[in-house]
């Protein structure tokens, strides 16, 4: 068996939607890119909604809620300045999608992260099965760790 070869600076991706959950798992993002020497990506993501761009039929595209997107960029701007302020390496940007767990596993192919740190709601019952988990579904399709922050 070959072993996993470490990269020489790492890249962890950390998802914020703002939530106490997310702010969990920013702060330990921050404390292990601090520890490991890696470099922090920070993704928002803004939900596409449910109202087409047009009222065309089989109009597909789909409009970001403006409000989203504004919240999405402002918690990129407050979780970049968390992670520089301890003196952490980090970038970010707010990306749109109709599923956040696409947006967050796309971004993460796309930079080469090596880590994907997200937080979780810990719904239970018939909470999760409506609402489903983003968590889950990250765990479920990325190509790389993911760290679920309880």
């Amino acid at each position: 068996m070959t072993p996993i070869a470490a990269p020489e600076r790492p890249l962890y991706l950390v998802a914020t939607d703002g939530s106490p959950e997310a702010e969990q798992a920013l702060d330990y993002g921050i404390t292990i890119a601090k520890r490991t020497g890696a470099e922090l990506r920070v993704l928002s993501v803004a939900q596409l909604s449910d109202e087409p761009m047009s009222m065309e039929p089989g109009a597909e595209r789909r409009a970001v809620r403006q409000p989203g997107r504004a919240l999405a960029e402002a918690n990129v701007r407050a979780a970049v300045g968390r992670a520089k302020a301890q003196k952490v390496r980090a970038q970010g940007r707010a990306v749109q999608a109709a599923d956040p767990s696409v947006g967050i596993v796309r971004e993460a192919e796309e930079v080469g992260a090596d880590l994907i740190v997200v937080g979780s709601r810990g719904l239970t019952g018939i909470r999760r099965v409506v609402l489903g988990s983003v968590a889950e579904r990250v765990v479920e399709r990325a190509h790389c760790p993911v760290l679920v922050v309880r």
